[in-house]
């Protein structure tokens, strides 16, 4: 899977998120634009979300960005899920550097 970082194309999402979280955030598409990671970096949490076009995010998706992004383990993330699919990765308390 090849990602492209997309965060200046998202510059004002990005403005409006950092503004009102305090937070550095960065985006990555893969090459179709089917699939978006969002990683967000504060003081206290780190959160990856990962969403996909119209289906709920596979597992080697959400492993990928989990490794590759927040280079990670599975223990060492709570795993949420929404009801539209998107996934929620979200780095432990006592982790966040």
């Amino acid at each position: 899977m090849k990602l492209k970082d997309t965060t200046k194309e998202n510059a004002a999402i990005i403005e409006t998120m950092e503004a009102v979280m305090d937070s550095h955030v960065k985006f990555w598409d893969t090459e179709n634009k089917d699939t978006r990671f969002v990683h967000q970096i504060s003081e206290d949490v780190e959160i990856l979300s990962v969403s996909c076009e119209g289906n709920h995010v596979p597992d080697k998706v959400w492993k990928y960005g989990l490794k590759k992004i927040m280079k990670l383990n599975y223990n060492d993330v709570l795993f949420k899920r929404n009801p539209t699919g998107t996934v929620y990765l979200i780095k432990r308390d006592g982790q966040i550097h």
